[in-house]
């Protein structure tokens, strides 16, 4: 065949060969290209779990717990942006309201329970292997907090507390399986706390399960 036609004969067996084995190694490579972009442009996700003080915040709280919602955009294959709500509880101990009673001469302290609600942003960043049925990851974030108590209850009557707001830090990591996600999450607020001139964090630890879809 002349002209611009196809002449298999140009190639032989050994070529055609190389030329379809060269074809299908292409078509792998662009399959497993696109399988890493993420199939979804957003996830959601919701859970709750314990929350557990550290530092100066233990010596005052017991665990308490929290709930959290997030929704994540991709920015990369293994890159996510996420922002979201968290809220955490926990309530004074024996000794912290022994203290207050001391302090204010007062009986019967009750309340003062820690409530903090945490509005931000944070990257997380897939660790695991495309495919693989448990998918670890890293995460790192901050935003705003804002920190306030419910009123000191006694005999003598009730102290209003107030709240304020300050910047907190966020890292942690986790991993995923099918449609659920268990995490731990370290937070501190910096420079909370201040006493003869010394300023410390607030922090704690979180650990969360819940489902992201």
């Amino acid at each position: 065949m002349s002209g611009f036609g196809w002449d298999s004969k140009l190639l032989g067996n050994d070529g055609m060969k190389k030329v379809l084995v060269t074809l299908f190694v292409l078509a792998m490579f662009v399959a497993t290209a696109s399988a890493q972009v993420p199939a979804k442009p957003f996830n959601i996700y919701v859970g709750g779990g314990l929350t557990m003080p550290t530092g100066d915040f233990k010596t005052a709280y017991n665990t308490g717990f929290h709930g959290m919602a997030k929704v994540g955009f991709s920015a990369m294959p293994k890159m996510e942006i996420r922002f979201g709500v968290d809220y955490h509880l926990c309530k004074a101990n024996d000794e912290f309201l022994a203290y207050a009673e001391s302090y204010f001469v007062i009986n019967n302290a009750e309340g003062m329970t820690a409530q903090i609600m945490m509005f931000g942003a944070d990257l997380k960043l897939n660790l695991g292997v495309p495919g693989a049925p448990i998918k670890p990851y890293g995460i790192a974030g901050l935003g705003i907090a804002s920190i306030g108590y419910s009123d000191l209850e006694a005999d003598e009557g009730v102290l209003p507390a107030d709240s304020e707001s300050k910047f907190y830090l966020e890292f942690g990591g986790g991993i995923e399986f099918t449609k659920f996600f268990v995490q731990g999450k370290i937070t501190v607020i910096p420079g909370y706390y201040e006493a003869l001139g010394e300023k410390s964090a607030l922090g704690f630890l979180a650990i969360t399960g819940g489902l992201h879809f």
